[in-house]
């Protein structure tokens, strides 16, 4: 193993590589994001994705990202990692809560569970959980 081998090599406490996040194309693997404000010099938004080339489009296409006023950095789970979406939801949580992002609605770990695609029982549930206990609380 090189030298410089050794400081890429994959952390295992995090599941990703060592090193700051990347400002180039995005891949089509999976990750975490954010996007920096240069104006305010503070991030704006900070996601996770098992596509991030995907997922950069999809937030330029939806106005989010502004070319003009932020820059995408992203970083790539190591391949080979167990549980990649529990890594990746972590990671997700531990950002927000460091940077406290604008664009962010929630704190993190949302999105689509792997067992229901659709989304459709995990926020029916949610909801249904809510309800009970608004209507336990009057």
């Amino acid at each position: 193993m090189g030298f410089l081998n050794f400081f890429k090599k994959d952390n295992s406490i995090s599941g990703f590589l060592s090193g700051r996040p990347s400002r180039q194309s995005p891949p089509k693997d999976s990750g975490w994001y954010r996007f920096f404000n240069k104006d305010s010099k503070k991030y704006d938004y900070t996601g996770i994705s098992n596509n991030l080339s995907r997922r950069f489009k999809e937030h330029i296409k939806g106005g989010k990202f502004l070319e003009d006023k932020h820059i995408f950095e992203w970083k790539e789970i190591s391949k080979g990692v167990k549980n990649p979406l529990d890594k990746l939801r972590l990671k997700e949580i531990q950002k927000i809560k460091k940077y406290v992002p604008t664009f962010n609605g929630n704190k993190g770990g949302g999105g689509r569970k792997p067992n229901d695609p659709s989304g459709f029982l995990i926020e029916f549930g949610v909801k249904l959980v809510k309800n009970l206990v608004k209507s336990f609380l009057k």
